[in-house]
């Protein structure tokens, strides 16, 4: 057997320690001793609150052993943190209640399983009397459901005492819970749980730190849910029952509690016969004879707890009472602040949840600062989180159908591409509340812009309004569009990074595009990286054609692959071409979409920060036309349309335009233009037309003819003029004397002017790669950075509200 006697300070020196165990899920022991080591002056502290609950501190504790049918001597405020990865790990109200009613059952030894508990135990089983209530008021006088949602999945993974900082109520007042996906283990092997701090010390430090998956017993759990009560223990003073192993007595071995038999050592099996002391008579001891080891307390590791004693109850009820922060949180004044006494349960908060029909609700609002994302003709849930008992709802739903609603639990359609807001109020028959959430459901096409293109960054709108969704997390970790440094132009897509924690994943979704008139396509781009004290950071590029309901993923850069400069541990910036690397990702078949989006995932692991720009998709074109607009059954059309289609492979376009579906008719219109820059955003895919008749429906098609050969007719689309003839549309050519552009030839500098409306302006090489992208100013002249450009042929457009010019650049040194 196995004798340690500890007193005094070598007590502070060497018990954490010993409570440690290669399989050790409970990470309170090396918390504990970290936190000692790196403040010794806490050891007083700690020495004598380990002490409460001796003999000189026990309060006048009846006896009463199994349980108690009277209310309890104490009531606790209970606040939760579920910090939360994009909503992984984020928790729904009813398992999060569950956790706390599994606490509620243990500690008033209302279990289930009391009759588990051995005849040699059950008279010193105690009910605790000590009862836990999630918040109904918050630190400011707020109406809550005592639970508090985080995004920040640089802190959710691997969690210590970094995540009490991004959310914290004071301990005089609430326990606090943090709620993550993992649990830094940093004290022998295995997978930590949970942790907690026991009373004293830092207070802003004062709770538990668990995994969502072990509190309650549904929802995510995968356990019984008692994590949470083996680590409210610790928080109320108690230590493992093999604590400081055998001993000399009672009063200084296993848990320091003398009905609570010595362990020599942490168990995981249950084993009933199991003895691993044999001083439990000695000291102040409940027993006459050597006893088991007391495997069913919610102390020990063992998978078959199911008691307290009334010794540990004595430990705790002596730190509520003795201990002014506890004496606070317990206090009838705190029941009353925090909501748990005299408060009226009416509707006094308004929120909601979202998803895409068909998808299983979470039962939890979840707010990332990015929208609900959904293709045009999706089914998209609302469901009520409005607290408390709402009885009736007036929704309104911007850009949807229907627009309102006062069902609970409404469903919608959205039928065109934006960004839309929702708005709910909420009723009972003394208060109302209300909640618009601005931006909240973006709506993507289902077709979307057709390839090849360029995404160089260089806008001045939201990223959101130009279809790209980016992850922006607390603690300086997230993409962003960034006028730092780029590549070409002023601006890049850049992944902040280096002042990050060093864990955690961000992503950035791009836009919908359509990849159709592609037989091979690739994606391009240029990064710039570095390492970092040997950092191995991850990205991942994956691609969806499901509007990103599903992802799926086709390569992966890291480490040292994504690095392109030199390991620095300064920032990364005031870049040079030299600093920058080009990559080349085959996008492979089956995924050649008009729905194609793809995304960056950067999975971080305290590297440099990273920039992306001039993100490109190229590849060999199709030689089958896809129509663009008028689109296919369009109504209250201009008589002077302009028809646009996607690129094809080939040398000229033939373009067919009837008033009969048969194109056989006398009025039959012809044309064919050669094949310019291969970009569905050239002129060489448009043809203007010009004084149809009214209220008249026509048809068309395109094909491509390459090397002489036709290909095949696209397919045959419809569209009915406006009565009256409608708008008149402007063609490419029409303002093109009003805007000038010099110097044309051109080395370093080129100036455009005669902008009268805002837009934007795209400079394409001879082969249709779009090298520059502008934001275009009104009123004042626009100047080009050509420097970087090769010698050549270029081809400027230049596009605004109500005109579309193409003008041609040559660049001569």
């Amino acid at each position: 057997m196995k004798n340690i006697f500890l007193l005094g300070a070598l007590f502070f020196a060497s018990v954490f320690t010993i409570g440690q165990n290669q399989n050790n899920w409970c990470g309170t022991d090396s918390y504990m001793e970290q936190m000692l080591n790196e403040n010794p002056e806490l050891r007083e502290e700690y020495k004598r609150i380990s002490k409460m609950g001796s003999e000189t501190h026990i309060p006048n504790i009846s006896s009463r052993s199994i349980r108690s049918s009277g209310p309890a001597q104490y009531k606790v405020p209970v606040v939760v943190h579920v910090v939360h990865d994009n909503c992984l790990g984020n928790i729904s109200l009813d398992q999060i209640q569950d956790g706390i009613d599994v606490l509620n059952e243990d500690f008033r030894r209302l279990n289930a399983d009391t009759n588990a508990t051995r005849s040699v135990f059950q008279n010193v089983a105690a009910d605790v009397e000590v009862e836990f209530e999630l918040a109904r008021l918050d630190p400011n006088g707020n109406c809550t459901d005592g639970v508090v949602r985080i995004n920040d999945p640089s802190n959710t993974y691997g969690a210590n005492n970094n995540v009490k900082d991004v959310s914290y109520w004071p301990a005089d007042s609430y326990l606090n819970i943090w709620i993550v996906n993992s649990v830094r283990n940093s004290g022998g092997g295995g997978i930590v749980l949970g942790y907690a701090q026991f009373p004293g010390g830092n207070w802003n430090n004062y709770g538990i730190v668990m995994r969502h998956d072990r509190l309650g017993r549904v929802g995510t759990s995968v356990s019984d849910g008692r994590t949470l009560t083996h680590e409210v223990g610790h928080c109320f003073n108690l230590y493992h029952t093999f604590q400081s192993g055998c001993g000399g007595n009672c009063s200084n071995s296993g848990d320091r509690v003398c009905d609570t038999p010595p362990s020599a050592n942490s168990t995981f099996g249950c084993n009933t016969g199991q003895n691993t002391c044999s001083n439990d008579t000695q000291g102040p001891s409940s027993f006459t004879t050597d006893v088991v080891d007391q495997i069913e307390n919610y102390m020990s590791y063992d998978d078959c707890q199911n008691m307290f004693s009334l010794g540990q109850k004595a430990r705790m009820i002596s730190v509520l009472n003795n201990i002014p922060v506890l004496q606070s949180l317990t206090s009838q004044a705190n029941l009353v602040s925090t909501g748990l006494v005299n408060f009226s349960e009416s509707v006094c908060k308004a929120d909601f949840e979202i998803n895409i029909t068909g998808t299983q609700p979470s039962g939890a609002v979840c707010e990332t600062g990015k929208p609900l994302i959904a293709c045009v003709g999706d089914t998209v849930s609302f469901f009520d989180r409005s607290f408390f008992n709402p009885q009736n709802f007036d929704w309104s739903f911007e850009g949807a159908q229907p627009m309102v609603s006062n069902n609970a639990n409404p469903k919608v359609v959205y039928t065109e591409p934006g960004t839309y807001d929702v708005e709910l109020t909420v009723f009972d028959s003394l208060d109302s509340a209300s909640v618009v959430k601005s931006n909240v459901v973006k709506i993507l096409p289902r077709v979307g812009e057709n390839v090849p293109f360029v995404e160089s960054f260089e806008f001045s709108e939201p990223a959101i309004d130009k279809g790209w969704i980016l992850d922006d997390f607390s603690q300086q970790f997230g993409w962003e569009v960034s006028g730092f440094d780029s590549y070409t132009g002023t601006q890049s897509l850049k992944l902040n990074n280096f002042f990050s924690s060093g864990a955690g994943e961000a992503t950035a979704e791009s836009p919908v595009y359509s990849l159709e008139n592609m037989d091979t396509a690739f994606l391009t781009f240029k990064s710039a990286f570095a390492q970092r004290d040997g950092s191995f950071d991850i990205l991942r590029v994956e691609v969806s054609t499901n509007c990103g309901r599903s992802w799926s993923f086709i390569e992966s850069l890291v480490g040292p692959i994504l690095a392109s400069t030199d390991p620095i541990n300064a920032p990364l910036n005031n870049l040079t071409d030299d600093d920058w690397a080009d990559n080349s990702i085959a996008i492979p078949s089956q995924y050649l979409s008009p729905n194609f989006r793809f995304r960056f995932r950067f999975q971080s692991n305290g590297g440099n920060d990273l920039y992306i720009d001039d993100i490109n998709i190229e590849g060999t074109l199709s030689d089958s036309v896809i129509l663009i607009s008028p689109k296919l059954a369009d109504t209250d059309v201009s008589t002077s349309p302009e028809l646009n289609w996607a690129a094809a492979r080939g040398d000229e376009y033939e373009i067919e335009i009837d008033r009969v579906p048969s194109f056989n008719s006398g009025w039959l219109q012809s044309y064919s233009q050669p094949v310019g820059l291969g970009l569905s955003t050239s002129p060489d895919t448009r043809r203007q037309l010009n004084n149809l008749d009214s209220a008249t429906t026509y048809y068309w098609r395109v094909r491509v003819v390459e090397n002489g050969t036709s290909g095949p007719w696209s397919e045959t689309w419809r569209f009915t003029t406006a009565p009256g003839g409608g708008a008149t549309s402007i063609s490419d050519n029409q303002q093109d004397t009003e805007i000038s552009m010099y110097p044309n030839p051109a080395n370093s500098r080129v100036v455009i002017s005669g902008i009268d409306n805002p837009g934007s302006i795209r400079v394409y090489n001879s082969v249709g790669v779009n090298v520059i992208n502008k934001v275009a100013n009104s009123g004042s002249d626009q100047y080009l950075n050509t420097s970087r450009l090769a010698e050549g042929v270029y081809y400027v457009r230049i596009k605004t509200n109500n005109t579309t010019v193409t003008k041609r650049l040559v660049i001569a040194r």
